[in-house]
């Protein structure tokens, strides 16, 4: 699961791409940590999400509204290893998001792209390295008790994770 958005910065260059390797919420201080293969070649960055627009209130760190909430709602169909957050500088010090339109956010995006689906392909690469899931859907357990299609990709995407974790 990709999750490619903008994200505002104090100081980082308008188009800057980066992952990010920490998403918390200021309001409800929760965090997450995706899982960052070494085989990304990409800038990381810590992400804070707030329930309204802030005036960059941190250094070194990314900003948005709506990542955590994406990211809480997509753990509960995926494990940590097929989350990625994406993000692209529209917005810092020097530039405030008031001056983020539309077309502005075409024209990051557009001048991007190449770096963008490099990065996106390197994500899919990574992923086809990763264990094969079980398929579960004739497991003996399932006469016994019924799982919902939900419940049994759950299933998979936990005895996937352990299978490569190694656990």
């Amino acid at each position: 699961v990709l999750f490619r958005s903008l994200a505002g910065h104090l100081d980082a260059k308008q188009g800057k791409l980066f992952i990010v390797n920490k998403i918390y919420h200021q309001s409800y201080n929760k965090s997450f940590y995706p899982y960052l293969p070494k085989e990304l070649s990409v800038s990381t960055q810590a992400l804070m999400s707030a329930n309204s627009v802030q005036n960059y209130p941190k250094a070194n760190t990314l900003f948005d509204m709506e990542a955590y909430a994406f990211y809480l709602t997509a753990l509960k169909f995926t494990c940590i290893e097929n989350l990625f957050c994406i993000k692209l500088i529209s917005d810092n010090s020097q530039n405030p998001f008031t001056s983020v339109s539309p077309k502005l956010a075409k024209d990051l995006i557009c001048k991007e792209q190449e770096a963008i689906l490099s990065l996106i392909k390197d994500i899919f690469t990574y992923q086809e390295k990763l264990s094969p899931a079980a398929d579960f859907s004739q497991h003996p357990i399932l006469k016994i008790i019924s799982l919902t299609h939900s419940q049994n990709l759950q299933l998979t995407s936990l005895v996937r994770r352990c299978e490569n974790l190694k656990i």
